[in-house]
């Protein structure tokens, strides 16, 4: 998960408007350090959710799974279960340079 935080935070130093949320089922000191320290540090959020009802509400009881939300916070990006952590951010990227969030297709 530590790598995971690089990598989004490169995508963020390449999308500077962007935030990253990572939603974890406990709290996990190493991960709020690299969240704390990564490129993006100031637009990167650690959220915990113990109950895993965020991840009930967004069907992401497989982790990590990536999604992008709109400026209206409707879902714009679903990682797809065939798509290797590791490359969920250059998926993200490509949405991200290639089209504004409030236009992006959902059923990407």
């Amino acid at each position: 998960m530590q790598t995971l935080v690089g990598v989004w935070s490169r995508l963020q130093q390449q999308v500077p408007d962007s935030i990253a949320v990572f939603v974890l089922d406990a709290y996990d000191p190493a991960i709020a350090k690299a969240c704390s320290s990564a490129a993006g540090a100031g637009r990167t959020v650690l959220a915990v959710d113990r109950s895993r009802s965020l991840a009930r509400k967004f069907n992401a009881l497989w982790l990590p799974r990536a999604y992008v939300l709109d400026e209206r916070g409707k879902v714009a990006y679903v990682q797809p279960p065939s798509t290797p952590d590791a490359h969920a951010p250059i998926e993200v990227g490509r949405l991200l340079k290639g089209t504004r969030l409030a236009n992006a297709d959902p059923g990407h």
